[in-house]
């Protein structure tokens, strides 16, 4: 098992560093505190710049997660992930196939993939993909139209893989706790982190409310 997977194996809180919910603020300053603060893998979000625009904004922020021994992913766009020696990709379901993916990246480099049912989870299990986003668990701006699937459903599809699960989609601090009772203690968060006026505390505190044993 090379660095990355057992970085991936041992992680429970994954930033989602999405460009447009924060807004002026600086991306590199966020990760910055957030990686302070012990976030553990960070994935670059961004849907709106052009492909020269996205890997000056992540460059930079693969840097950081170097220096730090943290793990960059990138949203969707493998070229973008490839360009700037990111850590992985993760894409969702209308994205490039994973084992296409798998193709261009090698075998080095981390895939993740979202899923919103249990049948998505089921067809996970034959691509080779390291860890799966489920979700949207609790209403969430990220994805408006997106029905939540709830907590009961993420109890269900957890004994259905093997593989790192992190629940995402409208997760707060005061909302770990009904995470915790599925039995998973890994969660993906956006708006928690980015909005937040104290980005390094705030972190903090969701790190350690998710609690120090590994699912």
């Amino acid at each position: 098992m090379n660095w990355k997977n057992q970085h991936l194996k041992n992680s429970r809180l994954y930033l989602i560093l999405d460009k447009d919910v924060c807004g002026p603020k600086k991306l590199s300053c966020i990760m910055s505190a957030a990686l302070a603060g012990g976030v553990d893998i960070v994935q670059l979000r961004d849907k709106t710049s052009t492909t020269k625009e996205m890997i000056a904004l992540a460059r930079p922020l693969a840097a950081m997660a170097r220096a730090a021994k943290r793990l960059l992913i990138i949203n969707d766009r493998i070229d973008v992930a490839m360009a700037v020696e990111a850590d992985g990709v993760h894409l969702g379901q209308e994205d490039a196939p994973a084992a296409v993916a798998r193709k261009l990246l090698g075998k080095d480099m981390l895939i993740g993939i979202s899923c919103h049912s249990a049948k998505d989870v089921r067809e996970s299990l034959s691509m080779p993909v390291d860890y799966l986003g489920f979700g949207p668990i609790f209403a969430t701006l990220t994805k408006p139209g997106m029905r939540p699937r709830g907590l009961q459903l993420l109890r269900q599809i957890l004994p259905l893989t093997p593989r790192p699960v992190f629940a995402i989609g409208g997760i707060h601090l005061d909302r770990l706790q009904d995470i915790l009772t599925t039995g998973l203690n890994r969660a993906a968060v956006c708006r928690e982190i980015c909005l937040a006026k104290d980005i390094s505390g705030t972190t903090r505190l969701l790190k350690s409310a998710l609690g120090k044993n590994h699912v």
